[in-house]
């Protein structure tokens, strides 16, 4: 207890959820959560993730931006908020809407998750969103 293993986990299904052109795998997520550190607080944790990476990747794209302008003599123009959203199009929210989480309780219920996963996991496929990463 005490590790980071929680943290670790949520920070690897934020990251996997990136598009390739920011270095991700463009997938989706599945954990299967036994202990219930995915409930609220858990939650809390991962929409802060979300929200310090699309931060991050915007910060970086106005870097860009200003760079580019400066290479072009313009180094007095600020990257305009279309500029970033052009380079960015990602949003906290889309980050977690590919991350799904079943909470399970006992025995029973995480047997009857693992069972059904292969059908989840092919209907994300077909869905062209597939799944990078299972917890």
């Amino acid at each position: 207890p005490g590790s980071g293993k929680t943290q670790l986990t949520m920070q690897l299904c934020v990251d996997a959820r990136l598009p390739s052109k920011y270095g991700g795998v463009e997938g989706s997520v599945v954990v299967i959560d036994a202990e219930g550190s995915w409930s609220c607080s858990g939650m809390d944790r991962l929409w802060d993730m979300s929200v310090a990476l699309v931060d991050h990747l915007r910060g970086s794209a106005a870097r860009r931006v200003a760079a580019k302008n400066a290479m072009e003599g313009r180094a007095d123009v600020p990257a305009s908020e279309n500029e970033i959203n052009s380079l960015v199009s990602l949003t906290p929210e889309s980050l977690l809407e590919g991350i799904h989480i079943f909470r399970v309780h006992d025995e029973p219920s995480q047997t009857s998750t693992l069972y059904s996963l292969p059908k989840f996991l092919l209907k994300q496929e077909e869905a062209g969103i597939p799944v990078k990463l299972v917890v």
